[in-house]
């Protein structure tokens, strides 16, 4: 990876955590909030990725309370867990916002997938973030909006290393292409990026603007809306759930949560000690 220490042993992750923090302050916020209400056509300014779980959920709900017209949308890879779908059901019925979701047939997934086991890749879950991307820019597109809300949050999530990044189509392509049905995947190509770039659809992140612990996000929706508890952090999908609490721990030697407890450490909201007891149980 990139991990690099100064002379007081902080690495760089820790400062560009508060780089970060003192550039995204609550006033920002507000100062987007203008600039999308300004931009939108058809009933709507803004897309919001969904999946069920706290960071979109309370993202939607931010949308609306900022004043926003937000349209959800969902990729659904066929592993959904039911309470996620239940979450996002009653999320959009009790802020009155449009669900578009996107399905592809659980048997192309896992053959996708079965494809990722076999090439020896350790990103099993480059499948769904590169399709995730390649929906909500489609949406963005056929609304007429120019402003994905992404529900990343750098002070409860962390970061991912460049290096265990691959948002490339061709990456899935590559291992993949030749799966029956490949052609539904909606994969992000290079051509496709371009032309969303073209048309002014970006990509912003509220949530940096926001200091709240996930504790305090649930508690915030939760004051409308009831979501039901999924488990862990990223746990509202089943092979989501596998690949970073199982696989990765036990068949590449590392545990995925560390970025989030990282994070959380970080940020205040865990203590030092309790987080290295969840990183030794990650199950």
């Amino acid at each position: 990876t990139d991990l690099s220490f100064d002379q007081d042993g902080v690495c760089n992750y820790c400062h560009q955590h508060d780089v970060w923090d003192g550039q995204h302050q609550r006033e920002g916020l507000f100062d987007l909030v203008k600039k999308i209400k300004g931009s939108g056509s058809n009933g709507h300014d803004c897309v919001v990725g969904v999946s069920g779980g706290v960071d979109s959920s309370y993202l939607l709900y931010l949308a609306k309370a900022l004043g926003l017209r937000p349209i959800a949308v969902h990729y659904h890879n066929g592993w959904d867990k039911p309470v996620a779908i239940s979450n996002m059901a009653a999320l959009c019925l009790g802020l009155d916002v449009p669900l578009y979701r996107v399905r592809l047939e659980r048997k192309i997934t896992s053959d996708i997938w079965r494809k990722f086991f076999l090439s020896g890749s350790s990103d099993l879950e480059a499948p769904t973030d590169i399709a995730i991307a390649a929906v909500l820019y489609e949406a963005a597109a056929k609304s007429g909006v120019r402003y994905i809300l992404s529900g990343h949050n750098f002070r409860t999530e962390g970061y991912t290393p460049k290096c265990l990044s691959y948002m490339d189509g061709r990456y899935i392509r590559g291992i993949a292409g030749d799966v029956d049905g490949f052609d539904e995947y909606p994969n992000l190509t290079l051509w496709k990026w371009l032309k969303w770039m073209l048309r002014g659809i970006k990509v912003v992140r509220p949530l940096w603007h926001i200091r709240l612990s996930k504790e305090q996000m649930v508690a915030k929706v939760g004051k409308d809306i009831s979501l039901g508890d999924y488990g862990q952090h990223h746990a509202e999908n089943d092979f989501t759930e596998w690949f970073a609490y199982y696989y990765r721990p036990e068949f590449l030697g590392w545990h995925g949560g560390m970025y989030a407890l990282s994070a959380n450490v970080r940020s205040g909201f865990l203590n030092r000690d309790d987080a290295l007891k969840k990183y030794g149980d990650p199950k």
